[in-house]
C-alpha cells in the first residue's frame, strides 16, 4: 500500500513538472515541424530555441524564432521579428523607451508601461528559466536591446541596459538579476562598469 502511495505521488509530481515545463500561452502557434535551415541558438531548462533568418535589412537581420520542448517534443513559433517586409509578431511589451516597441522614434515615458509593439533584431537568445527567455539584438547599429519574454503570458519586458549582457545571473534574496556592462561618466571620464537588472527591468541601485 505504501509503495502504491509513493508511486501515485511520483506520478503526480512528474505530471505537474512536465505541465509547468510546457505551459506556454495559447498566443504561441504550435507547429509540426521546424524548418531544416533553422539554426539552434540556445538550449536549457527543457527548451531548445532555433532561429531562421528571413530578411536582411540595412541595419539588422529579421528572423523567426522556433521553440521546441525537449520532453514533449512540442514545437512553437516563439517570435517573428519585424523587418521591412516581415510584419513581425505583435506582443505586449513593458518599456519606457518608445523605440523598444519597434517605433521609429526615441521618446522616453515617465515610467515603463505595457504597450503592444514589435521586436526587431535578435542576435542572441538566453534561456533564463522554464518560463523566461531573453532575446537581445542591435536594431539601430548602436545599442543593444534586451527583452525578457514570459512564455505563459506571452508578454515581454524591455531591459533598459543598452550594452551587452554578460551571460551571468545573480540571485539576491531569492530574486534573479541579470548582469550587463555599461559606461559610467560620473567621474568625468568613461568607465566600464557592471550593473544588475531584475526581470521586470528595474536596476539594482
Amino acid at each position: 500500500m505504501r509503495v502504491l502511495k509513493y508511486l501515485f505521488i511520483s506520478l503526480v509530481l512528474a505530471l505537474g513538472l512536465s505541465f509547468r515545463a510546457d505551459a506556454v500561452s495559447d498566443k504561441m502557434q504550435e507547429i509540426k515541424y521546424i524548418p531544416e535551415d533553422a539554426v539552434q541558438v540556445a538550449n536549457g531548462c527543457g527548451w531548445t530555441v532555433y532561429q531562421k533568418v528571413t530578411e536582411r535589412t540595412e541595419m539588422y537581420d529579421a528572423s523567426i524564432l522556433y521553440l521546441e520542448n525537449d520532453v514533449t517534443n512540442k514545437r512553437y513559433i516563439l517570435l517573428q521579428t519585424r523587418g521591412e517586409k516581415q510584419n513581425g509578431t505583435e506582443i505586449s511589451i513593458k518599456a519606457s523607451n518608445s523605440f523598444a516597441y519597434g517605433k521609429d522614434e526615441y521618446r522616453e515615458k515617465q515610467e515603463a508601461t505595457y504597450e503592444y509593439g514589435y521586436i526587431q533584431a535578435v542576435e542572441q537568445v538566453f534561456i533564463l528559466a522554464p518560463d523566461k527567455i531573453m532575446v537581445s539584438g542591435v536594431p539601430d547599429c548602436r545599442n543593444d536591446y534586451h527583452y525578457v519574454i514570459d512564455l505563459t503570458s506571452y508578454t515581454a519586458v524591455h531591459i533598459p541596459a543598452y550594452n551587452s549582457f554578460q551571460n551571468r545571473t545573480s540571485k539576491i534574496n531569492g530574486k534573479l538579476y541579470l548582469e550587463f556592462s555599461t559606461a559610467d561618466y560620473s567621474s568625468g571620464y568613461r568607465e566600464d562598469i557592471l550593473v544588475l537588472y531584475d526581470l521586470e527591468g528595474n536596476r539594482l541601485q
